[in-house]
């Protein structure tokens, strides 16, 4: 990059699929496209991640950066970086590093969510028991169904790891003050301490809130388990109330958070791509579409919406390695494809189910792997001489199209792939890796292929064509005596021009003259006169004067005893 040498960096996100993708990716460009990778680090910041790709070091929390010259030593490759944390600061990143910004490549070809699941087992009983289809929200509404009796009881789950309501977002006066608004329940909040805040049972700290459809009836809630400080609370705690659904919700800890859901039945938030609760073989309750308005309102009724995880690269890789390029862009796992994948690391570490995953599943990755001659846009194929060709039957690689020449799409047998194809005459291309020429802009031509710019037609030429081979010279009776002109100049009365591709005209001499355009001076007729060089017409003699011949400057005078009655004599 830069022109300069240097391992492939790549910066891992601090989750399990994130660092699984990471090792698959870094076993392949090392094993397959030969390169040199070292790791430069791990960080739980999707947006300090892209910062890194950009020559930067984040600031706390990721969301500012200190960057660097662009040199492009460090990071050149974060993998599954979420857009939802993302979105709201990659305009920084551009508006900062400009140019120099990380590449964005689109998807990993799964995207992340966050909703509420069941576990299989409950789900399983439910379906089997009474057809009942626990991954649907309208299934736990109370006044059609009874789905707590697939669930244990809130009451029986130790509070231990639990977070007291007032540890947690329950104690948010603005998550409240949204839940009371959308659901119009007031008996599920209080006044404390002046705050509006969730009333809570469960001991006097208060662990668990119960939503209104199995208030009054504890024994019938269905326990819901969330983490951090209640990632998910404000959607779980207004639908539970206007889908008559009867929830109790607590919020854990970590080591309690993940190890709930295994000691009892009960539904938890959760996202994927994640190991937590893949034993559990859980399934995502769906509940009506996204509303993004609504959502904005905080109004969180529907389902979240879909994060795209991306890759991002470092500004620099197109034109350091254009099969990597590639090889990232195609880069993509199905959703069911990485979960079936992450099972996996139940036992091992990333880098193990990284390397057998690519042994067994060689089929599946080659494709995104580039053929040595499959150039893609920029580039075209080359023999082992390193010559241009104009197809792949002597090919051997693919090189970055320089200046003069374009790079070309090409369909043969094999696929698609470029040539590097020269400009044609009249036309140029400045910079290398374009994917066509330019036409030369009047005033300018390129008399042979493959030019790299444009040459001005030279003084005595012009050219008013786009697209020039060539400049026509000026004709008899004009110039030009600048270069780069797209007509030329016809000479002024009182000058001449009688070759072609001239830069000037002649001046006619005393006793001569010529019109505009002229191709030769001509002598002024007896009886007239032309004082003076560069005269455009002939004086008549006057009264008195006359002129014997032809090409005379002055006019003679009358002789003693001669005259001249009239003019032009």
């Amino acid at each position: 990059i830069n022109g300069k040498s240097m391992p492939l960096g790549i910066t891992i996100l601090d989750w399990p699929s994130a660092r699984l993708v990471a090792h698959m990716f870094a076993i392949l460009a090392a094993e397959v496209l030969g390169l040199n990778v070292v790791f430069q680090g791990s960080t739980p910041s999707s947006i300090g991640a892209v910062w890194t790709v950009g020559d930067c070091v984040p600031n706390v929390g990721g969301v500012t950066a200190e960057c660097g010259g662009g040199g492009g030593g460090g990071s050149h490759v974060v993998l599954e970086a979420w857009s939802s944390n993302t979105e709201a600061h990659l305009d920084a990143v551009r508006s900062t590093l400009g140019e120099r910004a990380p590449i964005d490549l689109g998807s990993m070809g799964y995207d992340g969510f966050e909703t509420i699941f069941v576990p299989s087992r409950p789900a399983s009983s439910a379906l089997a028991d009474r057809g009942l289809p626990l991954e649907f929200y309208r299934s736990y509404n109370v006044s059609w169904h009874d789905s707590a009796k697939y669930f244990a009881s809130f009451a029986s789950i130790p509070t231990t790891g639990l977070l007291p309501c007032k540890r947690s977002r329950f104690y948010l006066p603005e998550t409240i003050k949204l839940y009371v608004d959308t659901t119009g329940d007031h008996d599920g909040v209080e006044i404390h301490d002046g705050r509006l805040v969730a009333k809570c049972v469960g001991g006097a700290d208060g662990f668990w809130w119960l939503s209104p459809a199995c208030r009054n009836a504890p024994d019938t809630c269905i326990p819901v388990i969330d983490g951090g400080d209640g990632w998910m609370l404000e959607a779980n705690m207004q639908r539970s109330a206007v889908f008559n659904m009867a929830y109790a919700i607590a919020v854990a800890e970590w080591d309690a958070y993940a190890a709930a859901p295994f000691a009892a039945d009960m539904l938890m938030y959760w996202w994927s791509p994640d190991t937590t609760f893949l034993e559990l073989n859980p399934s995502s309750i769906t509940f009506p579409p996204h509303n993004s308005d609504e959502w904005a309102l905080g109004r969180k009724l529907t389902d979240a919406a879909k994060v795209v995880v991306r890759k991002h690269v470092h500004h620099g890789i197109p034109a350091a390695d254009r099969r990597l390029m590639q090889f990232l862009t195609r880069m993509s796992l199905s959703q069911g494809k990485i979960d079936i994948i992450l099972r996996q690391l139940k036992t091992k570490t990333e880098a193990q189910v990284a390397c057998e995953w690519l042994t067994l599943e060689s089929s599946f990755w080659e494709k995104w792997v580039p053929a040595e001659t499959e150039c893609g846009s920029g580039y075209g194929i080359i023999d082992i001489s390193g010559n241009f060709l104009a197809n792949r039957s002597s090919a051997l690689s693919c090189t970055l199209c320089p200046a003069g020449r374009a790079s070309t799409a090409l369909k043969d047998d094999r696929g698609f792939t470029h040539v590097c194809a020269a400009c044609p005459v009249g036309a140029f291309q400045a910079l290398p890796g374009e994917p066509e020429c330019s036409p030369c802009k009047v005033g300018r031509f390129a008399a042979r292929e493959g030019a790299s710019q444009c040459d001005e037609c030279a003084p005595g030429t012009a050219s008013g064509s786009v697209g020039g081979s060539e400049c026509r010279l000026c004709e008899p009776g004009s110039f030009q005596a600048s270069a780069g002109r797209t007509i030329c100049d016809k000479c002024a009365g009182g000058t001449f021009q009688s070759e072609h591709g001239s830069s000037s005209c002649g001046i006619c001499s005393i006793g001569q003259f010529s019109r505009r355009s002229a191709t030769s001076c001509s002598n002024c007729s007896r009886g007239t006169v032309a004082a003076k060089v560069g005269s455009s017409d002939c004086a008549m003699c006057s009264p008195g004067s006359f002129a014997p011949e032809v090409g005379l400057a002055f006019c003679r005078s009358c002789p003693v005893g001669a005259y001249a009655e009239s003019a032009g004599l």
